[in-house]
């Protein structure tokens, strides 16, 4: 570093983030609301319409209602916050399914517990577990918020688009219904367990 650059120079140099939330009048925040939505409504519309022809009944689990706020949170565009939310969305949609079986023998470690159902269960399809591991990969560099993670918008939507289709098509494999004469006809045995909440022990 050069000695003789004086503090008001490193000052400037120095890069930062600039955060737009600030004290503003209402009226000017309303007005910048409105712009940024408007500016992004067109990719909204096609991030909605690329989930939209996806699974939409689920049973009422603990984390049905979150499945649906990640979902809005890819169709807005927080990128991060759908990748989180898939991940712990996987191990909740796995948790819940070994513990309707049994809530003692599992292991505490996310991957042998993926491991051990699907040991148990061979006849799952191995998609399922494909999809599941395609959500969790890289989920302690995004739980920690590792420099690793990439801030490059399309980086970030291609991966957000990529497991937020994934954690959909879970749902389709472990809750999969028919319409009958109007009425709903679940295809699972899964449809009729809810686990609202259970510690890890």
């Amino acid at each position: 570093m050069d000695d003789n650059i004086n503090e008001k120079d490193k000052l400037v140099s120095m890069p930062v983030y600039l955060d737009s939330i600030a004290n503003f009048p209402d009226a000017f925040i309303q007005q910048s609301l409105i712009q940024e939505f408007e500016t992004d409504l067109p990719n909204k519309v096609k991030r909605y319409k690329e989930l939209a022809s996806k699974q939409t009944i689920l049973p009422f689990k603990h984390f049905s209602p979150f499945l649906a706020e990640v979902k809005k949170s890819y169709i807005n565009g927080f990128f991060l916050t759908t990748i989180s939310g898939c991940q712990a969305l996987a191990e909740a949609i796995i948790r819940d399914f070994c513990y309707s079986i049994s809530r003692k023998g599992w292991s505490n470690d996310f991957k042998k517990r993926l491991n051990q159902l699907k040991n148990r269960f061979p006849a799952l399809p191995e998609e399922l577990f494909k999809a599941i591991r395609s959500v969790y990969a890289d989920r302690d560099d995004y739980h920690h918020l590792n420099p690793s993670v990439p801030v490059e918008y399309d980086t970030l939507k291609n991966e957000a688009s990529d497991k937020i289709k994934l954690i959909i098509r879970v749902t389709e494999i472990l809750y999969p219904f028919e319409i009958q004469e109007g009425k709903l006809s679940p295809k699972s045995r899964l449809w009729y367990t809810n686990i609202k909440r259970i510690e890890d022990k």
